[in-house]
Parts: structure tokens; C-alpha cells; sequence
């Protein structure tokens, strides 16, 4: 048995949820709107599949920001980096696998649909399946406010670190992440580069962060995350627990 739950959106809920999944393609994010179904965190979603009012979609779209390779990195507007490593396979030069998911969802939806007929659609979520490409072989995501917590005695603290990287060697424009709602910027790591981050970064680390930075030996790229000013909203709030 797994739960099932009930809940209503608002059209631009919707629609944001969509979003971060499809990205601000309004053809794309129509079809998903008229299939009525996505997947979401994790999580199955299911509403009464409708036609979206072309301008009433286009008005919710225009408020989201779009990918720009002019805009600088500045760390100041970094808030939170992700470290990986290259997966196995990407290492072998091999396409990456899929993995297939099943976990239980939850959901309903809101009125995009023309208004003169009205249709406001409701969802029922249940258990479903999804594929995904396959997660890195390590990642490790870290927090401003994390790892910029200053260790005692330590002049310096993680963040600083990560931060004085990026100013040596300017991290490259990779996209605009509406799932991460921010501007994405890559900045390669290489072996030795990656071993003394990890050998200074344990030295300034708080005991809480310590044990997370185990793994930075074997990380190959930093992604960092900048918020843009303009990103919409907020992402809705997928109930774990019916």
C-alpha cells in the first residue's frame, strides 16, 4: 500500500512545478499541462489534463528568468556550490545509464484553461516510475551559511576557499537551473587542486562539516549556484508523508 494525497495548486504552482522539470519551454510545459501527470522530487503527480490559456501561460512564463551567458560570476551572489565527480562510466568515455524509480506521489491542480469554460483540474497521486540520467559517482552539495561558519583559531573558513577558486581561476557560464532557481557556473577541478581544497578545507572545517568533506580528494568540478534577482517565486511543497 502507499499513501495517496490530495492537494490543490494554484495555476502558477502548476505551472512552477513544471517548470523546474521541463524548463520555460511553453510549448513543452503545454503538452505536460494537457497529459496531466509529472514527476516531481521523487514524487508522481496526477491531475484532469487541460488545454493552458495560451497568454495566461505566456504571462506566468515571462516572469521567469532566461539563461544568459553575459552575466560575470560575482561571489557575492554565490550561495551554495555542488562538488562532483565524473561517474565511472563518463570516466570510461561510456553514455550515461538510467535509473528507474518507484515511490508514491501526491497532488492537484489548478485552473490554466480558458476561462469560459472552466475546468479546474484535481489531482489523485499514486505510485509511479521514473527515469533519470544516473547521479555522479560522488556529489556533495554545501551552504553559504554552512561552510562559512569559522573554526576556532582559523583565519579562514570553507567558504572562503571555495570563494578565492573561483577568483583565481573564473568559473565558466554553464545554464540557468530553474529547479535550483539560479544562474549555474562549472569551474574544473583538477587532482591536485582537489587534494589541497580537501587537506586546508579539513583543517578550517567545523566538526559538524568535517565528515561531508571526506570525499573532496575525489571530486573533479565545482558547480556553482548565484541566484537571479528576477527568478519566480516559490517551488511548491510535495508532502512526504499523506
Amino acid at each position: 500500500m502507499r499513501p495517496l494525497v490530495r492537494q490543490e495548486f494554484r495555476a502558477a504552482e502548476l505551472v512552477d512545478m513544471v517548470v523546474q522539470v521541463a524548463g520555460k519551454d511553453a510549448d513543452r510545459v503545454q503538452k505536460i499541462l494537457s497529459a496531466g501527470t509529472i514527476v516531481f522530487h521523487s514524487f508522481r503527480y496526477w491531475w484532469t489534463g487541460f488545454e493552458a490559456d495560451t497568454a495566461a501561460l505566456n504571462e506566468i512564463l515571462r516572469k521567469y528568468p532566461d539563461a544568459d551567458p553575459q552575466r560575470v560570476f560575482r561571489a557575492e551572489d554565490c550561495n551554495e556550490v555542488i562538488l562532483e565527480s565524473r561517474s565511472l562510466r563518463a570516466a570510461a568515455g561510456l553514455p550515461p545509464v538510467t535509473i528507474s524509480a518507484t515511490v508514491a506521489g501526491s497532488q492537484a491542480t489548478s485552473s490554466l484553461a480558458d476561462p469560459a469554460s472552466g475546468p479546474s483540474g484535481s489531482a489523485s497521486p499514486a505510485p509511479s516510475g521514473s527515469e533519470s540520467e544516473a547521479p555522479p559517482r560522488h556529489s556533495l552539495r554545501i551552504r553559504r551559511d554552512q561552510a562559512n561558519k569559522r573554526k576556532l583559531l582559523r583565519s579562514r573558513t570553507v567558504w572562503d576557499m571555495l570563494m578565492n577558486l573561483a577568483r583565481e581561476a573564473t568559473p565558466a557560464y554553464r545554464e540557468y537551473s530553474y529547479s535550483l532557481r539560479g544562474d549555474l557556473y562549472a569551474l574544473a577541478l583538477t587532482p591536485e587542486r582537489a587534494a589541497t581544497l580537501a587537506r586546508d578545507a579539513r583543517q578550517a572545517a567545523p566538526r559538524a562539516l568535517r565528515a561531508e568533506l571526506a570525499a573532496l580528494p575525489k571530486m573533479s568540478q565545482i558547480i556553482f549556484i548565484c541566484p537571479c534577482p528576477s527568478a519566480h517565486g516559490q517551488e511548491p511543497n510535495p508532502r512526504d508523508e499523506p
